[in-house]
């Protein structure tokens, strides 16, 4: 990984009030074993941590039994994370659970402001939908619902078991008019896979572990398949943006290295939850042969090996093409949402 800058991942859960933010936030905690995470929380009537992880308290920071901490905003959300890293040092993970109330872009926005500069990045935002309950707002209540939708990555289609097949139908259709960009994840009680949202093998401390399904079995909904993608001939850049809007909306994650056209003595680095999409210039390919490889999670649905092979295939560069990115490219670290260089 030489060569790739590392901030701490930020993962931002938003969601109107009762949409089950804090069973999925519970939820990705409790999958926070050998990592040094932090959770974020308006105030600490909004969360709820689970009774039985908290082992401590100090002040407004709660000390959880998995090594994980969590605190509320004291003035203001960057002068409370840069307090948390000056506090407990490195970390592995930051979880912010918005207010019911609020919008989940002036929050990702946050970890834009010099401050915090090469120190933590978004790498997902999180919609969480009431499948019950969201088409019954009306008014304000209504648009701020849709609104908090606008801007995630995933929507979390939370209380799916009691909603019909038919009646899950039509929500989507309602929530991909507003969140256009999005891919939408059905689940029940807030259980998401934590590494949908964040590159496990990247750790050290999981010592390369990857872990594919969430706890609680018994959710259909939580059960994911992987496929990987190898092409030994240069990408370009262009031809993969476009693939990667073509990938199908059960695609929730990827994660590899890419051999591009326009950098190709440097290692890529790929990641995507949702659409959000990163690339990062890494090191030389040291005496490997340049090569792509791209591992990708999604439901099994969603995941047709000749689809995706065909999809993807279409953007290897032409033959003796022109580099026209290249000095673009080499100054490549790029972090997008939605923007009309995305990927």
């Amino acid at each position: 990984m030489t060569g790739v800058a590392t901030p701490v991942p930020v993962v931002v859960v938003a969601g109107f009030l009762g949409a089950g933010k804090t069973s999925l936030v519970n939820h990705l905690v409790s999958q926070c074993h050998d990592l040094r995470a932090a959770v974020v929380v308006n105030d600490f009537g909004a969360i709820n941590i689970d009774a039985e992880l908290v082992v401590g308290v100090d002040g407004n920071v709660y000390g959880l039994a998995n090594g994980c901490i969590c605190c509320a905003i004291r003035d203001d959300l960057v002068s409370t994370c840069l307090g948390l890293i000056r506090t407990f040092g490195a970390l592995d993970l930051v979880i912010v659970e918005t207010s019911g109330a609020s919008d989940p872009l002036q929050v990702a926005n946050a970890f834009m402001r010099p401050e915090l500069a090469g120190m933590m990045q978004v790498s997902a935002i999180l919609g969480v939908v009431d499948a019950v309950h969201f088409g019954r707002h009306e008014g304000d209540i209504a648009q701020l619902a849709r609104t908090q939708l606008s801007v995630a990555d995933i929507v979390v289609l939370n209380k799916a078991d009691l909603v019909s097949v038919g009646g899950l139908a039509e929500m989507k259709a309602v929530i991909s008019e507003t969140a256009t960009r999005a891919r939408i994840l059905e689940t029940s009680h807030g259980i998401v896979p934590l590494n949908l949202v964040l590159d496990l093998t990247r750790l050290p401390a999981l010592g390369g572990r990857a872990r594919f399904l969430a706890d609680g079995g018994g959710n259909a909904h939580t059960y994911l398949a992987t496929w990987v993608w190898e092409q030994s001939q240069p990408l370009a850049l262009n031809k993969l943006r476009e693939a990667f809007d073509a990938l199908p909306a059960g695609l929730y994650r990827a994660k590899g290295f890419i051999h591009l056209d326009e950098m190709p003595d440097r290692k890529i680095l790929l990641q995507m939850v949702g659409r959000r999409s990163s690339l990062n210039a890494g090191g030389p390919w040291n005496g490997q042969g340049p090569a792509t490889r791209v591992v990708m999670i999604g439901a099994p649905d969603a995941m047709s090996p000749n689809a995706l092979r065909d999809t993807l295939d279409a953007s290897v560069a032409d033959p003796g093409s022109p580099s026209a990115l290249r000095l673009l490219v080499s100054q490549l670290s790029v972090q997008t949402h939605g923007a009309p260089d995305a990927l």
